[in-house]
């Protein structure tokens, strides 16, 4: 079955799962790195907000024969109920910039990889990078524990600027002042990470063998946009001085990045290779954050590309 098919008899279906409550229609939403995917969207009646679920995976689902077709359809239903919100968004406070303030968020992306994207966003260059914003929806609107207080948000464009009458300045300084506290950074060596990782599996590792392993992962709470944290008021500072070193960064995703004391690395252009190879192998092409290190002074207290 073709994707187009696929999508088409998708559609038909969920209507008539879902009956005529629902107005089931899918738009092309440009993602992160120039990534474009079909968003499946199900209006129901009486809600001004529904979640957006992307349909691609769903065949890649179908064409490796993870589901049959109406077990994918049923995933697809069961992904809504989950996501979807218990009441509708306050569209009138979402007008007025005091009722918003305290949910602006940032987000890091590419800045070379994502120049469409940014025409029409509000953003702030950071070396190779762009911190992009986000409004949080508050975790009350959510039906789902697994999703309370984690990735529910609306991508703040240039008109909602416009609306709220503020400027990049001003809600670069308020997504400062709320993202790490909201989603507070969280530090785990790479030794523990593998731990938790290679138990889930057939491994026989002995954990005490990890523990010279002198690399960390810098996250956040929810794992989401963990890259983030490094942003965070005296984050990178911290870890340095932890270390009682300067620091590599390796750029792992957008959801987290991996520290390692300077004086580990003899061969940069070596961890550029590694890194740039698991970008192509192992990372989603809308997770990649970069193709390269940084390097974090514990004097100057600079970040730069290494």
């Amino acid at each position: 079955m073709t994707y187009d098919t696929f999508k088409q008899e998708v559609l038909a279906e969920l209507q008539d799962l879902m009956g005529s409550e629902f107005d089931i229609s899918t738009k092309e939403i440009l993602k992160n790195n120039n990534l474009r995917l079909d968003g499946l969207i199900m209006s129901q009646s009486g809600l001004n907000i529904s979640p957006t679920i992307y349909l691609n995976y769903y065949y890649d689902m179908y064409q490796q024969n993870t589901y049959d077709f109406h077990e994918i359809v049923q995933q697809i239903v069961n992904c809504y109920e989950q996501n979807k919100m218990d009441e509708n968004f306050d569209i009138e406070s979402f007008t007025d910039y005091n009722q918003v303030k305290d949910h602006i968020v940032y987000r890091l992306i590419n800045l070379n990889q994502n120049q469409e994207l940014l025409e029409g966003i509000p953003f702030v260059p950071y070396l190779d990078l762009a911190i992009i914003f986000y409004y949080s929806i508050p975790e009350n609107n959510l039906t789902n524990d697994y999703f309370q207080g984690a990735t529910a948000s609306i991508q703040i464009n240039n008109e909602h600027l416009e609306m709220w009458n503020v400027t990049v300045k001003d809600i670069y300084a308020q997504a400062k002042r709320n993202t790490h506290k909201m989603f507070p950074a969280v530090i785990k060596p790479i030794a523990e990470v593998l731990k938790n990782f290679l138990s889930n599996g057939d491994w026989d590792l002995d954990y005490d063998s990890l523990l010279p392993l002198k690399l960390y992962v810098l996250s956040n709470s929810i794992k989401c946009h963990g890259a983030t944290a490094l942003l965070y008021q005296n984050q990178l500072q911290k870890c340095a001085d932890e270390l009682d070193q300067d620091l590599i960064i390796i750029p792992s995703s957008i959801h987290e990045i991996i520290y390692l004391p300077a004086s580990a690395v003899d061969d940069m252009e070596y961890v550029t290779q590694m890194i740039q190879n698991v970008n192509e192998t192992e990372v989603s092409v809308d997770e990649i954050l970069s193709d390269h290190p940084y390097f974090y002074s514990r004097e100057t207290r600079k970040l730069s590309c290494a």
